[in-house]
């Protein structure tokens, strides 16, 4: 059976809100194709959608909600500042542990293969010792990855809530692996000397399951922009806000 790369429910999304763009180094353009492979078995596709990709899906942004901020603005931030609210997922009845398995198997999809996108380019990440820890982790067959952390930021601009960028390397502090998915924007932490202010950040195992909500606009659009440095926008490409592949 075809397995999709970021998970079939943000293509259905992104149909149901507008056209997908797909961005790679190269090119540019409004396209329907999805990153799939024949990869997992029915069973292990029914798993990642039950214990973590259903539940993402009815939180990210939709056509016109965003669930996931509008839990958080019911409740109060234990922190906040000029440009960051802090929320405690258990508080808000969240369930950040899916989230984070969501994010996780993503990731794991992202390493396993390379994933073919457009005009014979590919793309795909390391998670180089961390691969099979995360594996059997969203096998069922151990506990949550040790020396992981996964912080979790709800963006509260329009911009990142109508796009989904495939996991990537970002160049915060330890180097996290990055997934954006429709206004939730994962960082993934792998290092076994993390320190305790970065695990803290961890939605599963941080204190309280700490979510973040910011204004991401800026990064955000940092990234593409480096994408758009090298790569051909192609000439039907009419509006810069669909959604993002």
């Amino acid at each position: 059976m075809q397995s999709h790369c970021l998970g079939k429910g943000l293509y259905r999304l992104n149909r149901q809100t507008g056209q997908a763009l797909m961005l790679t180094p190269k090119l540019i353009l409004p396209t329907d194709r999805q990153l799939w492979a024949h990869l997992l078995c029915r069973d292990c596709e029914q798993q990642f959608s039950s214990m973590g990709e259903d539940a993402a899906m009815r939180l990210v942004q939709r056509e016109s909600s965003f669930s996931l901020l509008d839990r958080l603005r019911l409740s109060w931030p234990e922190v906040e500042n000029r440009t960051t609210q802090v929320y405690s997922g258990k508080l808000a009845g969240i369930e950040t542990g899916k989230l984070a398995y969501y994010a996780l198997s993503v990731m794991w999809r992202a390493a396993v293969r390379r994933w073919n996108t457009l005009k014979d380019q590919t793309t795909g990440i390391s998670l180089g010792i961390y691969e099979e820890p995360i594996r059997a982790y969203l096998a069922g067959d151990s506990d949550f990855p040790k020396d992981v952390a996964v912080a979790l930021t709800v963006c509260m601009d329009v911009v990142s809530r109508n796009i989904v960028i495939a996991p990537w390397m970002s160049h915060y502090d330890w180097h996290p692996l990055c997934l954006l998915a429709r206004g939730v924007w994962f960082r993934a932490f792998m290092h076994p000397r993390l320190p305790q202010a970065v695990r803290a950040l961890c939605c599963v195992n941080g204190p309280r399951n700490p979510i973040f909500v910011e204004n991401c606009e800026s990064e955000i659009l940092r990234l593409v922009d480096q994408i758009h440095k090298s790569a051909a926008v192609a000439p039907s490409l009419q509006s810069a806000s669909a959604a993002t592949i």
